[in-house]
């Protein structure tokens, strides 16, 4: 006989100093070591006093007689610590590690993150994930400006400097170009970017404490001149001062054939007397506003391809991929929701934006999302102007979208979902969150307890199973933001905290047998029929067994 589906609340054992804080956005992931709990919001504040997340991290395990016991994870020595966060994603990647996205670092002033960290539980170490750029024979104007001969650089055109400085590489002065017909190369002309970036790097390593000899790195360039001291004579010069001597030393080269010479602008009343109207100039200026970005540890590749900053998305596995979808967040303090799909190789750690055909979600974040036989499905969430309880699927390898139409109940958001093997169909378990019961959208919607079952058969087919329970039973409150998972070896969905107008810290399970049925199935026997007198050799074949 399968087990009651019923809710039962689960007591804590062990040291009851060493538990989690009631919250709400954090994350449950199961691995071999147990459940791994991951941030989330508990009421903590930053120093400015404003509502901060967390980077807490403890297992779950659960124990015998309906009891669980929390146990914080001590990192490894040399481990990392990502930035405190909420409405994350996790998924695990491998039997091992846990790969985090992106969530919210701030409430106030809003802030979202687009970084990547992964956990690796056998030695419990975080690692910063550094995505790569993908490799093209194409060449964008940031590839252009790190390549060539400096005065090649005359031959940028001004669209192409705006489009940098939209990337932070934004130069200090707007010069004019003024440069006449003939050779644009002067004496300078094996001056490269190549020559300045060594001196750069150089420069920037001896400002973090790596000694280095700056002018050794220059002499070849500059033919000996003024950066070819002794070694280490100028390490202890600032790396911005060292650039900008480099290239004055070169701005003041011979004048070209033909007066095309550096020319001075007439300056307004207040204006520094030292701006130069060349392109020169102007790429100088460039060049040491883009390698003064280089100092911030954090910063990483323009040209590198991520997702937006955000919250509140999704992510899954699929094959050797993750598979990343809506959230909301954006640039800076930017709020907008998304309906953008990027795929991370796990292989070579690049992303890449999937351009869809077909009929895609509305953007939206709230949402939850599984995958299952290479698509990927979304359900629910909301956006600024509607709430949804929609279903969509997505072809992952013909990138096609399509509008499964069919609705479960009304619409809800910040839920929870839980894929569970089941046979002879796998089932999907969706749980509580903020539920439009009254049809008056985002702003009216309410906390909800009920669970909904989508089956994964031929046919997908929602129900919702009714709760073997009295109306005096306990159970858990209403809630959104919470987080599920599913214990295989007793068929029950855990529940942990979660948000109902408070945090909250309760662990619940409900025993799930009676819907996805046993672990083990007999599909089919062969031959299928025999003499009654029996002495026959037969074929059981089925799944969750071994001959």
């Amino acid at each position: 006989m399968p087990h009651p589906y019923a809710w039962i609340k689960l007591k804590q054992s062990g040291d009851q100093e060493r538990t989690v804080t009631p919250r709400a956005g954090h994350t449950l992931t199961p691995m071999s070591v147990g459940f791994i709990m991951y941030g989330g919001m508990d009421g903590r504040r930053n120093d400015q006093g404003n509502p901060a997340p967390n980077s807490d991290l403890f297992i779950l395990k659960l124990g015998s007689q309906q009891t669980y016991e929390w146990s914080p994870i001590e990192l490894d020595a040399a481990s990392q610590v990502p930035p405190a966060r909420t409405l994350h994603s996790a998924v695990s990647t491998t039997a091992d590690e846990v790969f985090v996205f992106g969530g919210m670092h701030s409430a106030m002033p809003y802030q979202s993150l687009q970084d990547g960290w992964v956990l690796d539980t056998s030695c419990m170490e975080w690692k910063r994930q550094h995505f790569k750029a993908a490799p093209t024979g194409k060449q964008g104007s940031s590839s252009r400006r790190m390549t060539g001969i400096i005065q090649d650089r005359a031959a940028d055109t001004m669209s192409e400097r705006r489009n940098s400085s939209n990337k932070g590489r934004s130069s200090k002065v707007r010069a004019s170009i003024s440069m006449a017909a003939g050779d644009s190369r002067g004496s300078v002309s094996s001056m490269s970017f190549a020559s300045l970036a060594g001196a750069a790097t150089r420069a920037v390593h001896d400002k973090r404490g790596v000694r280095a000899s700056v002018g050794g790195g220059m002499s070849g360039a500059l033919g000996g001149g003024a950066g070819s001291g002794a070694n280490g004579a100028n390490g202890s010069k600032k790396w911005r001062g060292i650039l900008q001597k480099k290239m004055g030393t070169m701005l003041q080269g011979p004048a070209r054939p033909g007066g095309g010479g550096m020319r001075m602008r007439k300056q307004p009343m207040g204006m520094n007397n030292n701006l130069m109207a060349t392109s020169e100039e102007q790429f100088h200026e460039e060049l040491v506003a883009m390698v003064s970005q280089t100092v911030r540890e954090d910063a990483g590749p323009s040209d590198v391809p991520l997702p937006a900053p955000r919250s509140n998305h999704t992510t899954c596995t699929h094959e050797n991929s993750v598979v990343l979808f809506g959230g909301h967040g954006g640039v800076g303090y930017q709020r907008r929701a998304w309906n953008d799909t990027w795929v991370l190789n796990l292989d070579n750690a690049r992303w890449m934006e999937l351009f869809c055909q077909g009929n895609p979600p509305p953007p939206r974040s709230g949402h939850e999302a599984f995958a299952k036989d290479g698509c990927i499905f979304i359900f629910g969430g909301w956006n600024h102007d509607s709430t949804f309880n929609d279903l969509f699927m997505l072809d992952v390898e013909n990138k096609d979208w399509s509008d499964v139409d069919l609705a479960w109940g009304v619409p809800r958001w910040n839920c929870s979902l839980q894929l569970v093997e089941a046979i002879p169909a796998w089932c999907v378990f969706v749980f509580g969150g903020t539920a439009d019961v009254n049809g008056e959208g985002r702003s009216g919607g309410i906390f909800d307890l009920r669970i909904g079952v989508l089956n994964l058969g031929e046919e997908l087919r929602w129900n919702e199973p009714e709760i073997e329970m009295k109306k005096l039973d306990p159970k858990p409150m209403p809630r959104e933001h919470s987080a599920v998972c599913y214990d295989p070896e007793e068929s029950r969905l855990i529940i942990f905290g979660g948000w109902a107008n408070k945090w909250l810290d309760d662990v619940w399970q409900i025993n799930v047998s009676s819907i996805v049925g046993p672990p083990y199935a007999i599909l089919k026997v062969e031959p299928p029929l025999g003499p009654v007198t029996g002495n026959m050799q037969v074929t059981i074949r089925g799944v969750g067994f071994n001959s």
